[in-house]
């Protein structure tokens, strides 16, 4: 309508503002059924997937996780700790910026006041795709004392250009990945 002109009035506007309300109760409907849905497949999943590999004998990587998590938990945790401590007397956890909150756990258990080495980019850790968690990163970081950090200074894989390009790229931003605890240290090239 002209600027200081009534609305025109029909029933059939106020027919399509009901469809649009019905439209919108259903599309709702229909999100919350689907949400339930998937809820259901999920848990169907987790329990027939597991009765499924039992059955046939089967153990996967994230099962052996899953299992000494619980066992470490469970009324003889603490016997079993001992034993994975006494039997090796240190841990290098490398690639370390891939661990999830799981082995984290594991690993902090196992190796309670021992030897545990993380070795990891916390600028990797925010690949989640790869199984990496930046938060578990991160916990595992604040844990560790300043003097017992260190940081690889030489880059023995790249060219040198790139090394140079790389700094420059990555230290005009005073916080490149988002957090401010992930600092970028500039990297030189190998001495040969």
């Amino acid at each position: 309508t002209k600027k200081g002109a009534a609305m025109p009035e029909h029933p059939g506007f106020a027919l399509c503002g009901a469809l649009q309300t019905a439209g919108d109760a259903l599309g709702a409907a229909f999100e919350d059924e689907l949400t339930s849905l998937k809820v259901e497949f999920f848990t169907y999943l987790d329990t027939d997937l597991a009765r499924r590999k039992e059955k046939q004998g089967l153990v996967h990587y994230d099962d052996l996780l899953l299992r000494m998590h619980q066992a470490l938990r469970s009324r003889g945790g603490d016997a079993l700790a001992i034993a994975v401590r006494s039997r090796f007397k240190a841990a290098l956890i490398d690639e370390f910026q891939d661990t999830d909150p799981l082995q984290y756990a594991i690993f902090t258990r196992c190796f309670d006041g021992s030897c545990l080495f993380f070795i990891g980019d916390p600028k990797q850790a925010v690949y989640s795709f790869r199984g990496a968690d930046v938060f578990t990163y991160a916990r595992a970081a604040h844990s560790v004392e300043e003097a017992h950090k260190h940081t690889l200074i030489h880059n023995w894989r790249s060219d040198p250009g790139l090394i140079e390009a790389v700094n420059a790229v990555f230290s005009r931003a005073e916080y490149p990945f988002v957090f401010d605890w992930i600092r970028f240290d500039t990297a030189e090239p190998a001495p040969s």
